[in-house]
């Protein structure tokens, strides 16, 4: 009986080996499919970290969101492109509305919209509202101050920073003429902006718009 079940097997064929050619192939392919994997699997975890944080993406959202006009989106700086990261920095140039110009130069326009905005021959007092930390608000107030008084206008610049948690900030409102919203794309809170925005509409003074830095 074991001999003619071993008479019975029968020997399998030679396996053929596989070529370069399909093994380049086959590498190629799975390859791209791996990789555009991962590209989608690395857009999806920035996009779902990028909403969980809660920035302001554009120099558009408060604007779009209270109906309110952006009267200048100054360009970062050397420091700040070189912090963020190289698409950012094109996100930054294909969707943002900052002007290629000196911010000297965009601090003049700045002030010559607010004073279009304001009334002829009266002074104007305007607070520079923002949750930005740090001494960029108190330095950018200063510059427009300085730079009004340069050109004869009589518009001053005041800063008022952490509107919701400054008790004196608030009561600085009841000397204002009118306010501007300052905020930084990619680091500024939409939330806290926009309750910021609540407060001064709720307030009654005027927003003349939105700056972004």
């Amino acid at each position: 009986a074991s001999q003619t079940s071993l008479k019975e097997l029968i020997k399998p064929p030679e396996a053929t080996g596989a070529s370069m050619k399909t093994i380049l192939k086959n590498g190629i392919k799975y390859g791209i499919v791996g990789m555009a994997g991962g590209i989608f699997l690395m857009v999806l975890f920035w996009a779902v970290r990028i909403l969980l944080s809660g920035k302001i993406l554009t120099d558009d959202e408060i604007n779009v969101g209270y109906g309110l006009r952006n009267l200048m989106t100054f360009s970062a700086g050397a420091a700040g492109r070189r912090k963020r990261f190289p698409v950012d920095r094109l996100v930054d140039k294909i969707v943002s509305g900052a002007p290629n110009m000196p911010f000297v130069s965009a601090c003049d326009v700045l002030i010559a919209r607010v004073e279009a905005l304001t009334d002829p021959g009266e002074s104007c007092h305007v607070i520079l509202v923002s949750s930005l930390g740090g001494n960029r608000i108190d330095n950018l107030a200063r510059t427009l101050s300085s730079r009004a008084q340069e050109a004869g206008i009589n518009v001053t610049f005041e800063a008022s920073k952490d509107l919701e948690k400054n008790a004196s900030a608030i009561r600085a409102l009841r000397n204002a003429n009118a306010c501007v919203v300052v905020e930084r794309v990619g680091e500024s809170v939409y939330r806290t902006a926009a309750e910021e925005v609540e407060l001064l509409l709720a307030s009654g003074k005027e927003i003349l718009g939105t700056v972004y830095l």
